[in-house]
């Protein structure tokens, strides 16, 4: 029982840890993402300002050549407010075809994914949706030329790698936490249980000292909880226990006294038909000789068991040479008392 409680209860803490870091993790992996997606968002929203669109939107309506030349110029006056390099670069991207016309990665291959959001502000619209936990994040705003037309994109895609190393490092901190506070909670939680585990187990092995008929001092009550009140309890029914016993010995030994000098036969019957108790002159009127394990076959071999609900039951049988009366008196435990004479001293 003990070894069962300490397993379920550290089981228990070592789950509590675990659910609560881990939600207390992915809330803060959560926020961290959700804070550099925002923190992407504003800082490219800062640089393309109305003025800044409206100088791109007047460059369009040039050559193709120079119209890219002058936005890929003005993009390149931005750099550090946009953050380009480490992870981050620019895109001027043909509005109709998709096709990559200019950008600031240096090791660019001439292939370029069109995100979700470039396909958008191809579609004349600004493109600034961020998946939470996707690989990259990207801005994309149409820029036009005279007859409203989308002429280039302008995107802007972080591939966040800063995001990953911050999370990373997040993660490693919260794993970190998460086997200290297993390993602390599994600690813990074995010196808390013995709290519980031993009071009881004291409590056990009371019991069964009292069960097989041994005198036991008072348990100590340490604390008025829950366990001590039923520590009180357990030394109260020992005590009652101590004193029905006292109390049942001492009628024992009167009957003993007292059945020693009655001419009568006195005799215990327990429920299942054991002969608990016989004096010497139901030995003598019985002709048979008490002994441990003598059943009511063996006394009265000619009589039925008598009925517990009768109450008292009085017989008449051969015992020997000579005819005995009995009176069976039922007690509290469906057994009964007897007591046997002669028949002709009690006709």
């Amino acid at each position: 029982m003990r070894r069962s409680l300490k397993k379920k209860w550290t089981a228990f803490m070592m789950l509590l840890v675990l659910a609560v870091l881990s939600i207390v993790g992915v809330f803060m992996l959560s926020a961290t993402v959700n804070y550099y997606s925002n923190q992407f968002r504003s800082q490219v929203g800062a640089v393309f300002t109305t003025n800044l669109l409206s100088e791109m939107n007047s460059a369009a309506d040039s050559p193709q050549e120079t119209a890219v030349a002058q936005i890929s110029n003005t993009l390149d006056a931005y750099r550090g407010t946009l953050g380009i390099g480490a992870g981050r670069e620019y895109y001027v991207i043909d509005g109709e075809s998709g096709v990559c016309l200019s950008t600031s990665e240096t090791a660019f291959d001439g292939s370029l994914k069109l995100s979700s959001n470039m396909v958008a502000a191809m579609n004349g619209q600004v493109g600034e949706d961020i998946a939470l936990f996707g690989r990259q994040m990207d801005l994309a705003v149409p820029v036009t030329n005279g007859d409203g037309g989308t002429a280039y994109v302008v995107a802007v895609r972080d591939d966040r790698s800063e995001t990953r190393h911050v999370c990373w490092l997040m993660f490693m901190v919260i794993l970190a936490s998460l086997i200290i506070g297993l390993a602390a909670s599994a600690a813990l939680s074995l010196v808390l249980i013995r709290t519980v585990t031993d009071p009881i187990a004291s409590l056990s092995r009371s019991a069964a000292r009292i069960a097989a008929g041994e005198e036991i001092e008072p348990l100590p009550v340490y604390d008025p909880d829950e366990l001590g009140g039923l520590t009180e309890s357990f030394n109260e029914m020992a005590q009652s226990l101590r004193r029905t016993r006292t109390v049942a010995r001492l009628e024992h030994a009167r009957m003993d006294l007292i059945g020693g000098y009655l001419s009568e036969g006195l005799l215990t019957i327990s429920a299942e038909g054991e002969i608990t108790k016989m004096n010497a002159a139901a030995e003598t009127l019985l002709g048979v000789a008490f002994a441990q394990g003598l059943r009511f076959a063996d006394v009265f071999p000619s009589l039925p068991f008598p009925d517990a609900a009768g109450g008292a039951v009085q017989l008449i049988f051969r015992a020997g040479d000579r005819d005995v009366r009995a009176v069976f008196v039922a007690d509290e435990n469906h057994g009964f008392n007897a007591v046997i004479a002669p028949a002709e001293e009690t006709a």
